[in-house]
């Protein structure tokens, strides 16, 4: 079996102030950034779900060359948090630092999933 770091041609981002690349399954810590009695504060764990080239290929988390993200799942949310993937930019929120390897996770955000929800007709 090929290793999916072989498969992924795009590149890989790394984590801010860091030379370790963003990888399908990582473990996470994310800082939210809205605070008071809403409870969006503090350090949050999480999981790297979808990683382009890396993860069952997503048509919307996939669109063409310009259009592409990476995903992250908090431990304590259903949803995901979806971030731009463009590694020669290098841009990577300061706000997500790298924790552990994981294992790979495939099915948060599978083929098919339906990422944005239904947009309106204009």
């Amino acid at each position: 079996m090929t290793d999916s770091r072989e498969k992924n041609e795009m590149g890989y981002l790394h984590y801010p102030g860091t030379d370790i690349e963003i990888r399908l399954g990582d473990r996470i810590e994310y800082r939210k950034i809205l605070g008071g009695k809403l409870g969006l504060f503090g350090k949050k764990k999480g999981t790297v779900v979808y990683v382009p080239g890396e993860s069952p290929k997503n048509k919307e988390m996939e669109q063409d060359e310009y259009n592409r993200f990476w995903a992250i799942q908090l431990d304590d949310e259903d949803s995901q948090i979806v971030f731009p993937y463009f590694p020669e930019q290098e841009w990577v929120s300061k706000r997500i630092k790298f924790v552990s390897r994981g294992e790979p996770v495939y099915d948060k955000i599978k083929p098919g999933d339906d990422i944005w929800g239904e947009q309106p007709d204009d």
